[in-house]
């Protein structure tokens, strides 16, 4: 399963994320995401994307060698490997509680060190605009969101309807034109 903690449920989920960074010493950033697990940058979260089932890398198609560059043995090891890292259970020294949100639901999750560009216990990125340690802070964001969302969505249904207004006025335009052209013109056939 491919997990990204803001969206999915943890359900069965149990992804060793960190003993692969901590094997391969790895300095970049690591994060799970819906693509897998993600070593990257703060500008760029995919260098390399790893697919936990299978062990396959994936170098990013515009920013590529890394790999080579900086982990040339998790270059050589084999996709075998890099599963059963995978699979291997993560051990944390903290379990310091976390809120971020999705849509109506709070939800909460475990990390050592609280902020970016620190991650879950999960491998959620925790992003300063959408973790806290303040539950409360976290539901007034996520009713910010909310309510931003039903502001966007209204504006957008008044320009539809004024679109839609102007496309009936318009509609009724040409059907006048052709009232009056049918009765300055009733024998001439249509080509």
């Amino acid at each position: 399963m491919i997990f990204d903690g803001a969206t999915d449920k943890k359900e069965d989920f149990d992804m060793g994320w960190k003993t692969l960074k901590e094997h391969f010493d790895i300095e970049h950033f690591v994060q799970v995401t819906k693509k897998g697990i993600c070593i990257g940058s703060g500008f760029v979260h995919d260098l390399v994307t790893i697919d936990p089932k299978t062990g396959a890398l994936q170098e990013n198609q515009t920013f590529h060698g890394l790999i080579r560059e900086k982990y040339p043995a998790l270059l050589k090891a084999t996709p075998q490997e890099i599963v059963a890292l995978i699979a291997a259970p993560d051990t944390f020294a903290a379990s310091i509680p976390v809120y971020t949100y999705d849509g109506i639901k709070i939800i909460e999750k475990q990390c050592e060190i609280v902020g970016w560009p620190n991650v879950t216990h999960d491998g959620c990125m925790m992003y300063e605009n959408s973790f806290s340690t303040d539950k409360a802070q976290v539901i007034a964001w996520a009713k910010r969101n909310t309510a931003s969302a039903i502001e966007c969505t209204c504006n957008r249904i008044e320009e539809f309807e004024q679109e839609l207004l102007t496309l009936k006025q318009r509609l009724a335009g040409y059907e006048a034109e052709q009232i009056e052209l049918e009765v300055a013109h009733p024998t001439t056939e249509q080509v």
